[in-house]
């Protein structure tokens, strides 16, 4: 059983490294191993893509597939590196974003004093 060629990555894998020489280079530079020469062997578990990255649906049957079969164009994006657990600092954080970008929404759709204050008090004219 060939293991997976990322740092730190103990997986079986079960991805060949494409031929395609740009989709090649895209995956080494997403490994971060540009010195590593792939092989025959050499491969990446399933850890290290997304759900999207695969295809669900034959294009010549039109029948869902029973195997997870790679899209010709994916790319390795699911890292040891890139998928830190969120600390509660940076949840807050989020948090704060989100309630305040809903107070900018709700300010600026709001029409504005000008027209508002003649829609509820008619002015007298005399």
């Amino acid at each position: 059983m060939t293991r997976c060629i990322v740092l730190k990555c103990s997986e079986i894998g079960v991805h060949r490294i494409p031929k395609d020489n740009k989709i090649r280079r895209l995956w080494l530079k997403a490994i971060r191993r540009e010195d590593l020469i792939p092989t025959n062997n050499s491969r990446l578990c399933r850890k290290h893509f997304v759900e999207s990255d695969y295809e669900k649906i034959s294009k010549y049957t039109g029948v869902e597939h029973q195997h997870k079969y790679l899209k010709k164009s994916a790319v390795p994006s699911v890292f040891a590196w890139n998928t830190q657990p969120v600390s509660e600092k940076a949840k807050a954080r989020q948090d704060r974003l989100k309630a305040r970008n809903l107070k900018k929404k709700l300010l600026f759709e709001m029409p504005s004093t000008s027209q508002s204050c003649e829609d509820i008090v008619p002015l007298k004219r005399r």
